[in-house]
């Protein structure tokens, strides 16, 4: 039989390695000087053996389903030579050579033996002498650059029915080496080492790169990550280098739908279709900061390695942006899981990537800075609204600062600039603060005290809630310049939002500005109000110094295409998939799963603690006078109809009696915390709903003509 037959030839080939290649393969161009690279890739390995169709571990595209043939839509030759020029060429160690198509080197066949020809006429011989191989010290790797066709079965079950054979050598194998098959299992099923990493490659090579973006952000609103987002899936799908899948929430945004639905090779998946059996492609991508634990678990679900964008440490570092000390830990805590989780992790601007590697957040080997376009800005449409409460702006001219009220965003600045200009340069305008207030970290209340004391300045000050995009062009339309006094920005789009429209835009070079603009262009002067009114009053007094100033920033802006956007990220995409898997991330998965969890049992808690009523706060608080141990007595007394009536219908009856002309207890102030044994108890009477139902009519119950 076959392993007869082989050793046969092992002899014959002496002193030469020996090639074995079964009858059912079809090879391209470069396969046997790959199998020989990899076979002579370490002077331990015994055999090399190459990827296919149809070869259990080493099969591709689909790893561990071993399939007819490959891709329709691919011939043999094109399927090998991707594979031969893309691939990372590691050749992934092996707990067996596989037996369709291996180099099987002389010094094993001099230091092993042959095949043993118990498993004639066929199955197991190779898996035998591997063994022998593996025991003896030798080690066997994938030629992961080559790729061969494998009719499966030609050999010996052409009808495709099984041979009896193999379940009888598949018992001998089970008897000589008991640790066989769970060692190729583990092989076929890990995430981490170099064998998942050779046959993704492969995948990629013949399939193409595949990539999921997170896009829950697209909802019925249109916001800056909205545009940004959509920006991103527009150029990514523009390259046609990868298959793009998005998540979406089911209150996906008409504006949304409408340009993803003008991408037919864009795959929409409803976020509830996100689970951890799901078929994960190659990259999965959140394009802004994470939020909770549960934005790293989708990560996880949706792609095989993670890519995070990380706009800025604004919020990592300001403390007053969190209503206190816990949500701001909590926060950082999130920060550090997501940045250790991610393969690579995206900044905007080189100063936002030395700000994270500054605090040790991410190694450098993982950061990449990926510009954002600033070509996707559309002209002020001419029937252009003015906002509400902007009717005194038709008289007089007016500086625009746009965005949220965060102190970074220095509108207090602004405050002081539009008074120098007005006291010390004669500027008789007006000053529009248009944008959202802020929960935490609103700089209001001290543009509210600076203007209180200034009531002529108070007088020139505009202030608008959150605009609509019509409303913003007319802003930025009319008015004669952007104010932007931010001290801090990740990227800084709003310059080039300006020059859109024709208008200069007055900022400070610093952070992300100064890398991606001539400080030249730079008016402000940090933080000098008066020094900066008189180059802001220079630059307003001379039309052509504006034009010069328009012109100055778009042609800055040329750098920032969203085309360079999309192939930079390709890019990132590729390196990604490429690279080891981590156990930091698998780590840092295990932490997002325990920190997602807690806060839904937090959740759970809340809601619980604040459907009781005070009585019952008071009595089952930790401390409270009835132990934990007569609650649960109680508890059973009154599940039951007879002994709930003759143990709490005398108590109530009384407490009733002894309160009247009484002021009722203040109730028990909503804890902080509780204890784990309190905790548990609390689910545990959640869990006994129906006893509370009961328990809800006992008035009507209790006062009976027998009581």
């Amino acid at each position: 039989g076959f392993p007869g037959n082989v050793n046969a030839a092992f002899a014959a080939a002496a002193p030469a390695d020996v090639v074995v290649l079964n009858s059912d393969c079809v090879v391209a161009a470069g396969w046997l000087e790959g199998l020989r690279r990899a076979a002579y890739s370490d002077a331990l390995v015994a055999t090399s053996s190459a990827l296919t169709n149809h070869g259990t571990i080493l099969s591709v595209p689909e790893r561990n389903r071993p399939q007819a043939g490959i891709p329709q839509d691919q011939d043999l030759a094109h399927a090998a030579g991707a594979v031969l020029a893309q691939s990372l060429r590691i050749h992934p160690h092996l707990p067996t050579a596989i037996g369709h198509c291996m180099y099987v080197r002389r010094q094993a066949l001099d230091l092993v033996g042959g095949f043993d020809l118990a498993f004639s006429p066929g199955y197991g011989e190779e898996v035998d002498f591997s063994q022998r191989c593996l025991l003896h010290g030798l080690v066997h790797v994938a030629a992961d650059d080559v790729f061969v066709l494998h009719h499966a079965g030609g050999s010996f079950s052409g009808d495709g029915e099984v041979n009896p054979a193999q379940r009888a050598h598949e018992l001998v194998i089970e008897a000589r080496y008991p640790y066989y098959q769970r060692a190729q299992t583990a092989a076929s099923t890990t995430s981490f080492g170099r064998l998942p990493r050779a046959i993704a490659s492969a995948r990629r090579a013949i399939s193409g790169l595949t990539v999921t973006i997170d896009g829950r952000c697209l909802g019925p609103l249109v916001t800056g990550t909205q545009v940004h987002t959509l920006q991103l899936i527009k150029a990514l799908d523009a390259t046609e280098q990868i298959g793009l899948e998005v998540i979406v929430q089911p209150d996906l945004g008409a504006y949304a739908a409408q340009e993803l639905a003008a991408r037919p090779r864009v795959r929409l998946v409803p976020h509830t279709d996100v689970h951890p059996g799901m078929k994960k492609t190659d990259v999965a991508h959140r394009p802004y900061q994470v939020s909770n634990a549960n934005d790293l678990l989708m990560l996880r679900c949706a792609g095989e390695r993670q890519v995070i964008t990380h706009q800025d440490l604004i919020a990592y570092r300001n403390p007053g942006y969190f209503p206190g000390y816990p949500q701001w830990e909590r926060y950082q805590r999130l920060t550090r899981h997501a940045l250790a989780l991610a393969d690579m992790v995206v900044f905007f601007s080189h100063h936002a990537s030395k700000d994270a590697l500054s605090e040790d957040l991410v190694d450098p080997a993982r950061v990449r800075v990926v510009y954002i376009g600033v070509d996707h800005a559309q002209p002020a449409p001419a029937d252009a609204h003015p906002p509400s409460g902007a009717q005194a702006l038709f008289e007089q001219p007016f500086l625009l600062c746009l965005g949220t009220d965060f102190r970074h965003k220095n509108r207090v600045f602004a405050l002081r600039l539009l008074q120098a200009l007005r006291e010390e340069q004669g500027w008789d305008g007006k000053l529009v603060l248009a944008g959202p207030r802020v929960q935490g970290g609103s700089s209001a209340g001290e543009e509210a005290a600076y203007l209180a004391t200034r009531p002529e300045l108070a007088s020139a000050v505009v202030t608008l809630p959150a605009v609509s995009e019509e409303e913003k062009a007319w802003l930025l339309r009319h008015c004669v310049a952007v104010l932007y006094p931010t001290t801090y920005e990740g990227f800084g789009l709003m310059p080039f939002e300006a020059a859109d429209h024709g208008r200069p835009c007055l900022f400070a070079s610093q952070t992300a500005l100064a890398e991606i603009l001539p400080r030249e262009l730079a008016t402000l002067v940090p933080w000098d109000a008066s020094a900066s009114a008189k180059r802001v009053s220079d630059l307003l007094h001379r039309p052509e110094a504006i034009v010069e100033h328009v012109h100055a920033v778009r042609r800055a802006g040329g750098r920032y295409t969203w085309q360079s956007t999309g192939e930079s990220l390709v890019d990132v995409y590729r390196a990604a998939a490429a690279a080891p898997a981590r156990e930091a991330a698998r780590l840092a998965e295990e932490l997002a799963q325990v920190q997602s969890e807690r806060e839904e049992a937090e959740r759970k808690y809340n809601e619980l603690w604040r459907s009781l009523t005070p009585e019952a706060r008071m009595l089952v608080a930790p401390g409270g006078p009835v132990s934990p141990a007569a609650q649960r007595s109680l508890a059973a007394a009154a599940a039951h109809p007879l002994t709930r009536r003759l143990l709490l219908g005398p108590v109530q009856l009384a407490h009733r009696i002894a309160r009247l002309g009484r002021r009722a207890p203040a109730p028990t102030p909503e804890p902080v915390s509780t204890s784990a044994e309190t905790f548990a108890l609390h689910f545990e009477w959640a869990n006994e709903q129906h006893m509370r139902e009961q328990l809800a009519n006992e008035d009507a119950e209790l006062l009976t003509p027998e009581l």
